[in-house]
């Protein structure tokens, strides 16, 4: 999906939610039916989720440069954990190096390991203590150079 398309998805999402609201501004409109409430009171939620996070969700940074993000993680067996990204991009990234040390040792615990989210920022987090850049797991998953992803690196010299 191109950024363009992207952000009309969002505006179009955006519409609806404002239309719903007009018509819940309306008390003599909404039915009794609980499930119907239910609904509601689920696409207000949805809706209002995804007006805080809108900036962060289309993915832009400072110079609007739209990188991938996570949008399924899955701890495996042996500390492989499998992503899925917006562009498409899965596959497993073996973190089994990282067990034990420093803060990872918390992992030697397969609870905690199993226990990944994706953080607000796109990050992949393991309660408080632990977080993973979704771009360098990216890079890993993909093989991709950093210059690929972030192509204003391209344009620096390295003297």
């Amino acid at each position: 999906m191109t950024d363009a398309e992207l952000i009309e998805k969002k505006l179009a999402f955006i519409e609806t939610c404002v239309a719903e609201l007009r018509r819940l501004a309306d008390p003599s409109a909404l039915e009794s039916d609980v499930r119907e409430q239910r609904f509601v009171e689920h696409t207000l939620q949805i809706a209002i989720q995804g007006l805080r996070t809108w900036p962060r969700s289309v993915g832009y940074t400072r110079n609007m440069t739209r990188r991938p993000r996570p949008v399924e993680a899955e701890a495996r067996p042996g500390y492989r954990l499998w992503l899925r990204y917006d562009d498409g991009a899965e596959g497993e990234i073996d973190l089994s190096g990282l067990v034990g040390r420093g803060v990872f040792a918390a992992w030697q615990d397969l609870d905690v390991f199993r226990d990944v989210e994706i953080g607000e920022l796109g990050e992949l987090v393991w309660g408080d203590s632990i977080d993973l850049c979704p771009d360098a797991l990216y890079l890993e998953l993909t093989g991709k150079k950093p210059e690929e992803l972030f192509p204003r690196l391209k344009a620096q010299s390295v003297a």
